[in-house]
């Protein structure tokens, strides 16, 4: 059956071929300006639109909120560290400021037995969870140092690679509301790989 309608479509496409050639315009088919226009009329419009969207895509990654907004994740084989920064007074001056940054790392806790009576998930608990406001903005800068991860957070729809040698920024507004947000490693990086949790706390 399949056979008889392939040959069907191939003798209806031969009679319109044959049909379409007896009665087109052979002016309007070797007309070289229209060819030019209609070649040369869309490559304007897509590069009058395709420049300012790069320049706007590179002003949009090299808009930095402020320094004590921010927060460096590198993926080891098998735990993250959280770098965060803000700026202190110098012991010298009172005026001067000094960037001070703290180190964290997040490994799993011990797998929940259901028998020690903590409400702890099971492969989700980190010893060293990572804190940011709720309501407000915070700019990640995401990397890795030995192999590729990457930093997920399924209930809030993102998943940032953490490639080494690259930095992958990216910003969040989280939402109105005090609560805990649950993630793990999303790129098979090795034999404990599904060890590593991510932990992100919303306070006020």
């Amino acid at each position: 059956m399949s056979f008889l309608g392939g040959i069907l479509i191939l003798v209806l496409l031969v009679l319109s071929s044959l049909f379409l050639i007896k009665y087109s315009n052979k002016a309007l088919n070797q007309n070289i300006w229209m060819e030019l226009c209609w070649i040369l009329f869309p490559v304007c419009i897509l590069v009058s639109i395709g420049l300012p969207s790069l320049n706007l895509l590179y002003q949009i990654d090299e808009t930095f909120p402020t320094i004590n907004n921010w927060v460096k994740v590198v993926g080891y084989q098998w735990y993250w560290t959280y770098e965060t920064a803000e700026m202190k007074n110098s012991l010298n001056c009172e005026v001067e400021k000094k960037l001070q940054s703290t180190v964290k790392e997040s490994f799993m806790e011990k797998q929940f037995d259901g028998n020690d009576g903590t409400d702890q998930l099971n492969n989700l608990s980190a010893n060293n969870e990572l804190i940011c406001a709720a309501g407000e903005s915070q700019r990640f800068v995401i990397t890795a140092s030995d192999v590729m991860h990457s930093w997920a957070l399924p209930s809030l729809f993102v998943k940032v690679d953490a490639i080494p040698g690259r930095l992958n920024q990216m910003e969040l507004i989280f939402p109105h509301k005090s609560s805990t947000v649950y993630g793990q490693c999303s790129e098979l990086c090795g034999v404990n790989h599904s060890f590593m949790p991510i932990v992100l706390s919303l306070v006020f």
